[in-house]
């Protein structure tokens, strides 16, 4: 991926606790986020949750 400049509100919670932010994505034609005809991608979870359990899986 691309490097990104983006921001988000989450810069905010990582000053109270340790954390990471994921860019799970939503397709290659998908619209931007915060884009009126963006649509969340369903089908991407179990994507999303494969990743988290892995994470898990790793820290356990």
């Amino acid at each position: 991926m691309e490097s990104s400049m983006a921001a988000e509100d989450y810069a905010f919670f990582m000053k109270h606790t340790k954390g990471c932010y994921v860019w799970i994505g939503n397709g290659s034609d998908s619209a931007a986020l915060h884009n009126s005809r963006f649509d969340f991608n369903d089908e991407i979870l179990p994507v999303a949750a494969s990743f988290f359990i892995a994470v898990i899986d790793e820290l356990l």
